[in-house]
This record gives C-alpha cells, structure tokens and sequence, in this order.
C-alpha cells in the first residue's frame, strides 16, 4: 500500500483533497437525491388528488344537471299534453308537437345521444330519431321491461345496451309509492362524448380514470377487468389512497365517493411511471454531482500540476490548432465528402463537419454528379504530377462555382484519377433541372483550361441513399461517350438500349480472361483468348454477335483508356467502329495488334527514366490516400488507374518505398485509424468502416497484429498517455 502512494508532494495534496472532496460530495448528492425524490412524490400525490377531485366535481355537477334538464323536458307542455292524451287523442298535432318539443331539447345538449317518450295510457313510444311505435314494434323491449318492473331505478344512471353500443340510460321521472304515471321520459347518454368531457386523463399513459356504481359496476372508463376486480375487494370511503398491484405493477390509487349518485371515482396512476421519471432526474442529479466532483479534480490537478506559464503555453498551442483547422475546412470538408461516396453512408462525424463549414446538409434533394477528363492519357503526358493535381483543383473551384449557383451547394472532391465527383444539394425535384447547370461546368473548364470534359449527373437522391452506388453508376455514365459518340451531360435515362451491356459487362469468364492476360502482359495467352473469343462470335446469331462485340470493346476502353486505339470522338460512336470490319477475321487481326500495342505501351513503362518512375509512385500514393476508405480497393484498380501491368506496379512500388503495395495500404489505414482513435469521439466500429475496413472481426485481427494489442486497449492507452505527453512537452 506504501508503494501506491505517490511520491511527488503535488500527487499527495491533489489526492488527499481529492478524498476530502468525495467523503463531502458523496452524501450531499445522496441526501438532495433523496429529498428531491421525496419532494416529487408528495406533488404528484397532490396533483392527483386535485385532479381526481376536479373530476369528482365535474361528475356531480353533470349528473345534477342532466337530471334538471331532464325534468324539465320532462314537465314541457306538448310532451305532457301528449302523455295525457287518449289513444284516439293521441295522433296527428299532439304527437307531432311533442316530436318537436323533444327535438328542440335534444340539440341544446350535446351528451344525449337518443331519447324516448313512453305512453303506458296508449302503449306507444316516440323515437327521436325515428317514428312512433306501438310496444310490440318498438325495438328497445329492454327499457320498457325496466319502466315495468323496476321503477326503482328512475330517476337514476343506469347502463344499458342499444344496437350493441352501450349507454347511460335516465328514466323521468322518479318513482313514488302508489303514484302511476301515465308516460316516461328516456334519455340514451353518449358515453363516449362523457368519458372524454369528465375523465381527459384516460388517454394519457399509465393513468387510468374511471367511475364505478354502488354495484360495483362500470359507469364511465375503460379499465381491465383484473384491475376492477382488484378494487372491488379494497376498502373505499369518502375519500382516499392507497397503493395496490395487479400482473406485478404496482399503482396509485386515489377515489373519492360522488354521494348524490353513490358513485365512487378512481384516479389510478401506475408506480413504474413516477419511479421511471423520478429516478431518471435522480440519476441526473447525481451524474451532475459527479461530474461537479470529476470537473473539481481536474481543476485541483491542474492547479498543483501547471503554471500560469503552461497555461499559456496551451493557450497559444489551441489558437495555432483553431488557425490550422480554419485554413484547412476546404481539405476537411473534401475529405469528408469522399468517406461518403466511397462508404456510401455519411457518418456522424462527417455530418458534423459538413454542417459546420458547409451549406450541403440544408437541403433536402441530393445529386452526384462527375467530370471524367477526356484523352486522360494524353493529358498526364501534357503534365506533370503536380500539374494536374493544380488543374483538378481548379476544375472542382469551376464546377462548384457554376453548379452551386441559384441557391445550390456542392462539393467536389479528386479521386487521384481521371475524374472528379460533386456532391449537390439543389431544391430542383429532377436531374434534369440541374444539367443545363453541369454542362455549362464542362464548358467552363473547357474554355478556362482547355481541358474536354465528360459529364453525368445522378438522378434524385435521399441523404440516406446509397451515394457509393450513386457514385460508382454516374461514373459509369460517363463511359455512354465511347459508345455513343455524343458530348453531353449523360443522366440514368440515357442507359436505355446500353443498359444490358453495362450490367452484364463483368460477367463474361472467357473476356475476363483476356483481359487479365494483357493486364500481366502475357502475350501469347491473350492471343489464344484471341481466337477463343473469335471461335466464340462465329456460333452466335447476327444480333447476339453485335452485342459482344459492344461488350468487348467497351471493357477494352473502360479497363485500359486511353491505352487503346478506339476512336471516340467518331459521332457514330461505338456502332460506326464495329462496322468498319468486313469479316471476323479482320477483327481478329485487329485484336492481336492492338493486345500487342497495349502489352507493349505497359511494359514501355519499366524502361522510362526515375523521373517518370517517381512519378509514378507519386500518382499510386496519392490514389491509395483517397481511396484509403474504399473497402474494395485493390492493386489491379491502381493498375488501372496509373496504366501499368500488375507485376511491374508491385516492383515499381517496392523499389522505391521498400513495402509491398498491400502492406502500405494496411498500413496506411491502421495509422489513419490510430489518428481518428486519437482525434475523435467516434466508435471503433465506425472507425473500422471509416478506413476501408470490410469486417469488424478482420479489423481487430490485423490490429492486434500489427500494433500488439487490440482497438480497444489503444483507445485507453491514449487516453491515459495524452496528459502526461502534454505535461512532458511543457
């Protein structure tokens, strides 16, 4: 224990305060806790019982009135003259005055849903709603059953069924010993128009309302039985509460008597409710505390630990931090709009720094659009490495200029390869609103920097859409040019009759094959994939045999570009190339010279002077960084991209940096993962995704490989070793 204790005289007063503090902050949260618990509890036990109280006095005051009002439909003129008159008396004006009377009262009251007139001198009913009736005809045998024989519950509420919806029935007026009556008054109650004007709690969660009669049953609410039968067996006086559980939750009861009816209001609120809320500020409240306590330590600690000296030191460390950040949202923001195109989600990190530098996330419709550069060949021979990086930069400055006009964003971000993607935010609702925008992009590239551009624009799309997709469609958009021939701003519609020959293009094993011969620069085997692919054509019909050969040049062009010999600025496009071939056999000699040009340009590359050679390394780092969080990033893509065959790429690479290629990628995300551990909040998971991680478990694997321990020990590794590199530094 001896050995614990810290020896620097700072840690030893830091710590002893540090427990002070504790054994004080410890019970004074617990106590507040405690009081603000109890506190809570008697205001809810107060607002209930005001509540059931407010109800208990609507209730009496509605039944008193509605008995009143009742009396007085009751004592009218013309119903009296009605129930007075004989059977011979009783038609014509009599009954029609009293049909008039009754209605007149019906529409001054909105919770009376029907009402009878009952003659026993003549046996006939008048329905409001209807017509007169005979007893035999008149379809509520039950409320002349209860005007018969049970006269002792006039002039009181009693349930009853009508048509299969029940209701609260007032029979006018009240029995007498000896005195018979010559006709009755019914009134049907809405009990739904009641429940809703007297119990408004019933709807709330966890509290139940509702009002039982001296018989136990149901007036008014809807309850469970098993909680009805419950209450049944517990004790209710005038006014009271008690706590009981029913299927194991436990609920507040709260009842008062309404003495004119005998009936008793029940104001139930379920415990878990009030635990649920209280507990959760209870929890805040000692969260708060502490957090109050971990704030106090840290002001201690740094208080005994730093000077005035380092504080100021840090001071400027941040103001050079928030300079450097300032002039680099244009990076952050670029970078995160390609994590987005090539992970297709936007993260949450991502998201915040998007909203904070940028206006994208405002709108509500969103495009990708690209710019393919045309003749790219000819333009990384025209420039530089460096050249072009300038150019695109310039390009995307143009594009994001034009497009984001007339209340637009965007954002437009270098792939390091022939292309450029924006990110669109527009209120336009189609594509199409936004082309005129995108080819005026082209033109303006075109005429600033003499560059020819190929355009193509996504159609509309969620924030929660897949851009990845998006993406990698628009981008395939733009090879439509090599099959049509046509300078435009290419959109989804425009893949009509080509859309078969996209979709299918990387499913042919036999031109798979030829094409990964050329790309190792294995000569003699593309030729036999040569012949095998001619022998092939030979046994179509006319049409299929057009649509393979569409497909083959179209992989020729897209996996080697400007390598290739096809024209296409020809405004016949694809088709008028084809056509240029008599016979098969042309073709076939036309494939072998132009396989044998292609091997040879790539194998012409291990030959060029280290200038170009560095270059090249260049142009594969640059792709490998802003691909870096591209899951399916792989050499032959950066083969591709930079026209090299496998093999010598792997040499090139490793000659230089003296790493594999697969190895620096590894490499380059596990770093880029350390500094976004490092950096940010975010969640390992989403960290893994972030840097291009296909699997969780594959993630933690290589981690652990590479770094000896796994994510999560890093995480705390840092997190412990930041302070005391901060204070060594000072």
């Amino acid at each position: 224990m001896h050995q614990l204790w810290p020896k620097q005289s700072f840690l030893r007063i830091f710590l002893l305060i540090a427990i002070s503090f504790m054994l004080l902050v410890t019970p004074f949260s617990l106590y507040l806790s405690y009081l603000f618990s109890d506190h809570a509890y008697q205001e809810i036990d107060r607002f209930n019982e005001q509540m059931l109280m407010h109800t208990q006095r609507n209730i009496e005051f509605l039944a008193d009135q509605l008995k009143n009002y009742s009396l007085n439909i009751y004592q009218d003129a013309h119903i009296q003259k009605w129930f007075q008159a004989s059977e011979d008396e009783n038609k014509g004006m009599l009954q029609n005055d009293a049909l008039i009377a009754l209605t007149k009262y019906m529409t001054n009251e909105p919770f009376i849903r029907s009402a009878y007139l009952v003659n026993t001198r003549t046996s006939s009913v008048i329905d409001y709603r209807s017509r007169k009736y005979t007893f035999k005809e008149f379809h509520d045998a039950a409320i002349l059953r209860i005007i018969r024989e049970r006269s002792d519950r006039f002039l009181q509420y009693i349930p009853h069924e009508v048509d299969g919806q029940t209701y609260q029935a007032l029979i006018v007026p009240s029995s007498r010993q000896g005195v018979q009556y010559n006709g009755y008054l019914v009134l049907l109650l809405d009990r739904v128009s009641l429940e809703e004007y007297l119990l408004q709690n019933s709807e709330i969660e966890g509290i139940e309302t509702f009002v039982v009669g001296a018989d136990g049953g149901i007036v008014l609410g809807n309850v469970r039985p098993e909680l009805a039968d419950k209450l049944k067996r517990m004790p209710a006086g005038e006014l009271g509460r008690y706590e009981t559980s029913v299927d194991g939750q436990k609920w507040s009861v709260n009842h008062a008597k309404v003495p004119l009816e005998d009936w008793t209001v029940y104001y139930l609120t379920r415990m878990s409710n009030l635990t649920k809320e209280t507990g959760k500020v209870q929890r805040t409240l000692l969260w708060c505390s502490a957090l109050m306590f971990l704030l106090l330590l840290v002001i201690l600690f740094w208080n005994a630990r730093f000077t005035h000296r380092k504080f100021q030191l840090l001071e400027n460390r941040m103001s050079e931090l928030r300079q450097f950040v300032h002039s680099h949202k244009e990076i952050i923001r670029m970078e995160a709009v390609r994590q987005w195109l090539l992970q297709g989600k936007l993260k949450s990190i991502n998201k915040q720094e998007l909203a904070a530098g940028t206006s994208l996330l405002t709108h509500d419709r969103y495009y990708v659009a690209v710019l393919r550069i045309d003749h790219y060949g000819k333009f990384c021979e025209n420039y530089s490495f460096d050249s072009r990086n300038l150019l695109k930069f310039a390009i995307v400055n143009i594009a994001t200029e034009v497009v984001g006009r007339g209340g637009r964003s965007a954002v437009g971000v270098d792939f390091g390869s022939d292309h450029l993607a924006f990110v669109i935010g527009s209120n336009e609702r189609a594509a199409n609103e936004l082309v005129p925008s995108v080819q005026e992009a082209a033109n303006q590239v075109l005429y600033y920097l003499k560059i020819e551009t190929i355009a193509s624009i996504s159609g509309t799309l969620d924030i929660n859409d897949d851009f990845h997709q998006a993406y990698k469609q628009v981008l395939e958009l733009t090879l439509l040019k090599f099959l049509t021939g046509e300078r435009k701003v290419y959109e989804e519609k425009d893949l009509g009759a080509y859309s078969a020959l996209v979709h299918s293009s990387d499913k042919d094993a036999l031109l798979n094959q030829f094409l990964e011969a050329i790309r190792f620069g294995r000569k003699e085997q593309a030729e036999k994939r040569i012949s095998e692919l001619v022998r092939h054509l030979q046994g179509l019909a006319y049409e299929d045999c057009r649509f393979q050969l569409n497909l083959l040049f179209y992989r020729l062009y897209r996996s080697f570009g400007h390598l290739t010999s096809l024209d296409l600025d020809s405004k016949a496009g694809i088709q008028g190339f084809i056509d240029r071939f008599g016979d098969l056999s042309e073709l076939e000699d036309w494939l072998v010279r132009e396989s044998d040009s292609i091997i040879r340009q790539l194998s012409q590359s291990m030959n060029r002077s280290s200038g170009v050679k560095e270059e090249h390394v260049k142009e594969i780092v640059t792709y490998i960084h802003t691909h870096l969080h591209d899951p399916n990033l792989s050499v032959n893509d950066i083969a591709d991209h930079v026209s090299l065959s496998v093999g010598y790429l792997r040499q090139l690479f490793k000659d230089h940096l003296q790493v594999t290629v697969a190895d620096y990628i590894l490499m380059s995300r596990i770093n880029y993962v350390k500094e976004l551990m490092e950096t940010t909040g975010s969640s390992i998971t989403e960290i893994a995704e972030m840097a291009g991680f296909l699997t969780k478990s594959h993630f933690f694997t290589v981690f652990k490989k590479v770094t000896g321990v796994t994510p999560n020990e890093y995480r705390k590794y840092v997190k412990v070793r930041q302070p005391d590199s901060n204070g060594g530094n000072g």
